[in-house]
């Protein structure tokens, strides 16, 4: 197994930053009906500071990709306002089939919409 996959797995089973958030500035729900996989993002401001938290349910594409985009958000300089899927998939640098990315766009599309503000 390689470290890209390994780092999926590692988001799954421990996600970051999930936390259902009560004070929020924004959220986000989507969902993807077809697979159930059920997602909310918070734009919380802490201390100052923009910080994001995501809530939901759903395979592990999903969780551990919304886990790695607030991570991503939370605790580096990464710029991903324009970034595009494809972007954020070769980020992750694993394979993915057409039918998957709708598991990795499901919070990547919250999470831009999200940041345009």
């Amino acid at each position: 197994m390689n470290e890209y996959i390994e780092n999926i797995i590692d988001h799954y089973k421990n996600p970051r930053f999930f936390e259902r958030k009560e004070v929020f500035e924004k959220i986000i729900k989507s969902s993807n009906e077809s697979c159930g996989d059920k997602i909310e993002i918070y734009k919380v401001s802490e201390s100052n500071n923009i910080k994001y938290y995501f809530h939901g349910e759903g395979c592990a594409l999903t969780i551990a990709s919304a886990s790695i985009l607030c991570e991503m958000l939370n605790t580096t300089q990464i710029d991903i306002k324009n970034w595009n899927l494809d972007n954020f998939i070769n980020y992750l640098g694993i394979d993915v089939t057409v039918s998957r990315k709708k598991c990795i766009n499901l919070p990547f599309s919250c999470i831009k919409e999200l940041i345009k503000n």
